[in-house]
């Protein structure tokens, strides 16, 4: 939970590109862009750069796993103080720790959650491109006057249900349902193997569809070590195949202190060639 909630912290600006000097660059002729080998003639798999700077070592498999913060807009079924439930087309992962962020300026702080189940919506609307999913989180860590705020927050766009969820021991909080169309944002790691790495990037298969071109926190955890080796992975490349994608990750804003980690690695993966 502490690496998803530093994951989506507020991320550092980067100094504009310096500017170019029209004087400098007028009748100069503008240089070719380098020769890049026909797409049939490139290795095998998703490729996250046309030319590697580094080499690419494969990775038995299980040995080594990733994992990637993502965020989706989800619709509020339901509300209470001890926890909620939400309408997406992901599906989550019951145990998994989440983080809420409901559609108030009041409750500023993403919520900690737990998915407790998930289930596929069987009022999904007919048309539907993706299956919707419901899932009940269960909010932990509230302090009393987050818990004032949420209270506020459900009379605001709520009404009372009559059906109280119980727990088998004794009946649940009064639970709100939402009445107007309230989109909140939900943040939650996802996790799949590395097939292959370098020290610039790897080879990974996931279930998820994630965006080419974007950037996205991501971790991985090396044989051996208790603390993973954190960046933000860009999706350079994305093929589908059966049952997910192969995607080319390109390794962006790691620490020296990881990469040096990382490379370590590396040379084991490569002496045992």
């Amino acid at each position: 939970m502490d690496w998803l909630k530093k994951a989506f912290g507020p991320a550092q600006e980067q100094p504009p590109p310096p500017r170019r000097s029209a004087a400098r660059t007028r009748g100069k002729p503008p240089e070719a862009a380098p020769e890049q080998p026909p797409r049939d003639e490139q290795p095998d798999g998703p490729q996250y750069a046309v030319k590697r700077r580094h080499e690419r070592f494969p990775v038995e498999e299980g040995k080594v796993s990733a994992k990637a913060a993502l965020a989706d807009v989800i619709e509020l079924s339901n509300i209470s103080t001890a926890g909620c439930c939400i309408v997406t087309t992901k599906t989550l992962k019951p145990g998994d720790n989440v983080l809420l962020k409901l559609p108030s300026e009041k409750v500023s702080t993403p919520l900690k959650c737990t998915i407790i189940w998930e289930r596929t919506d069987e009022e999904s609307p007919a048309g539907q491109e993706a299956a919707l999913h419901r899932a009940g989180l269960k909010f932990s860590d509230l302090d009393t006057g987050t818990l004032v705020r949420i209270k506020d927050f459900m009379r605001l766009v709520g009404i009372p249900s009559e059906q109280k969820v119980e727990d088998g021991l004794r009946p649940g909080p009064l639970r709100f349902s939402v009445f107007m169309n309230e989109k909140a944002k939900l943040n939650y790691p996802v996790s799949f193997p590395v097939r292959k790495i370098s020290l610039g990037g790897m080879l990974a298969k996931t279930g998820n569809d994630l965006t080419e071109g974007e950037r996205y926190p991501m971790a991985i955890y090396l044989p051996d070590s208790d603390r993973p080796v954190k960046f933000r992975g860009r999706i350079a490349s994305k093929f589908r195949r059966e049952g997910g994608f192969d995607v080319g990750v390109e390794f962006c804003e790691m620490s020296d202190a990881d990469r040096d980690r990382l490379a370590s690695f590396i040379e084991t993966l490569a002496g045992r060639r």
